[in-house]
């Protein structure tokens, strides 16, 4: 009998464009609620830029919230944000920072999906993708490589799967595209694996016609599909901390 395939070396499942255009569609079509949360952090953004004390506090309140972080003592993680936000070079900064960020010496953990969250919607989309369990799971699957892209990578090791996926896809600009992919078939993937029953039991449309474009079944469309799930269900997840 062969050797089985080492988990961190198994066969990448092909990610074609056209999932991720048929995600971000079924999310414009079917998620008010979750475009309500982005832009209630756009505008958040917009009107509260600084990074004084009580401007941090507020976004990352929100952030928190809408996102369910864990983040249980918001105000000793929030004025740790606004001194190492107060001190960096935003337009330099790379994914480091987030590190950083992640670090509230006052709590003694670290907090990197928090840290990724707040960074992406109020620093930069592009420059930081949002790090959570359902993310690393799905970049993992489609790149093969879950022994470099999960937890013990870190958000560095993440990045730069996110950031390969993303360049494979030719995705220049706006790769929250991809998050959101990656949110919804994690989701889907999860439903599919922890709830008996079938049909309507494990999540309505898995897979859907979106203006034409369908998410194909069989291997590769049951492993990357797309979840419309209940409101319940649409929170990101118990999500990585580390």
């Amino acid at each position: 009998m062969p050797n089985p395939t080492p988990r961190s070396r198994r066969e990448p499942v092909e990610l074609p464009l056209e999932h991720v255009e048929a995600a971000n569609e079924a999310f414009r079509l079917h998620l008010k609620g979750w475009q309500l949360c982005e832009g209630t952090l756009a505008l958040l953004r917009q009107r509260c830029p600084g990074h004084a004390p009580e401007d941090v506090l507020g976004k990352a309140t929100v952030v928190n919230a809408l996102y369910g972080t864990n983040v249980f003592a918001i105000i000793p993680a929030a004025r740790h944000l606004s001194e190492v936000l107060s001190k960096a070079d935003l337009d330099r900064c790379g994914i480091e920072l987030v590190d950083e960020m992640a670090a509230v010496k006052l709590l003694k953990r670290r907090f990197v999906s928090f840290a990724s969250k707040y960074a992406h919607f109020f620093i930069d989309g592009d420059r930081f993708p949002i790090y959570d369990s359902f993310a690393v799971k799905m970049v993992s699957l489609h790149l093969g490589l879950e022994g470099v892209v999960g937890d013990g990578a870190g958000y560095r090791g993440f990045c730069a799967g996110f950031n390969r996926l993303a360049d494979r896809l030719g995705l220049t600009r706006d790769r929250r595209r991809l998050d959101r992919y990656l949110w919804m078939a994690g989701i889907g993937r999860e439903l599919r694996r922890n709830e008996k029953g079938a049909g309507k039991q494990r999540g309505e449309g898995f897979f859907r016609h979106v203006r034409g474009s369908h998410v194909p079944t069989g291997r590769v469309g049951a492993q990357a599909g797309i979840a419309i799930v209940p409101e319940k269900r649409r929170h990101r997840g118990v999500e990585s901390q580390a």
